[in-house]
């Protein structure tokens, strides 16, 4: 990263903005939505990771005046309700402390989405993430030595695990924030998270040869046309 079009380290004055972004995406996300899956099941888990779309909008709309059309905002409560619908055809919403462990993290990866928003005026999707990824594990130095404990006694076929999440989470954050810094709106990109349960439950089909039950139809299908609708309604609302 800091050999990116020659740079170095950032000025000064960007040090806390990427220190921020860093916290809030890399550190208190992950802490958040590990502290709530202690408590809750997968799938209000799941339910409650796809209002981080919905939080974005929100504060998209505050700090970049990113108005979205009426059709667009039916579009995100259409969409979160096929993710439910989806998430929780055969389960269960269990009410506890784990609610808020999850909110707090959907709300701490929508405040990260619109920080690299600012951020991608000045730097590349390459620099953001690197920098972010930094600063947020320094936030979380501290954990050091209790996961070097739990990484040295798990057997290797976790410690690989471990290794590939990590290639393919760096990969992820690159990728999603070169797609904040191309869209026009942030909410143009961060509509897509509601693919996610979607695509867990497709790829579980794939690899492990889980058969998708009626939820992953009807829940799907809902998605993916609120998809369409969020996107046919912010077309139509630049002619």
């Amino acid at each position: 990263v800091l050999c990116v079009r020659g740079a170095g380290l950032p000025p000064l004055r960007d040090l806390p903005i990427f220190f921020l972004s860093g916290f809030l995406g890399f550190g208190l996300y992950i802490i958040l939505f590990n502290l709530g899956l202690e408590t809750i099941n997968a799938a209000t888990s799941s339910v409650l990771s796809a209002t981080s779309p919905l939080f974005t909008a929100v504060l998209a709309a505050l700090f970049f005046s990113d108005k979205l059309p009426r059709g667009a905002w039916l579009a995100l409560a259409l969409a979160f309700g096929g993710t439910a619908l989806l998430t929780l055809w055969n389960g269960t919403l269990s009410l506890n402390q784990g609610i808020f462990w999850g909110l707090g993290a959907a709300f701490s990866m929508s405040c990260y989405n619109v920080i690299q928003r600012r951020c991608s005026r000045r730097y590349s999707s390459l620099q953001i993430t690197g920098y972010s990824f930094v600063a947020g594990t320094l936030s979380t130095i501290f954990l050091l030595p209790g996961a070097l404990g739990e990484f040295t006694a798990a057997p290797p076929m976790y410690k690989g695990l471990v290794f590939l999440l990590s290639a393919i989470g760096g990969s992820a954050y690159f990728l999603w924030a070169n797609g904040i810094a191309r869209a026009p709106r942030t909410s143009t990109v961060v509509n897509y998270m509601f693919l996610c349960p979607l695509l867990t439950l497709v790829f579980g089909y794939l690899i492990i040869e889980e058969f998708p039950h009626a939820g992953v139809l009807i829940g799907g299908g809902i998605v993916l046309c609120a998809l369409a609708l969020f996107n046919h309604s912010v077309r139509k609302a630049r002619e």
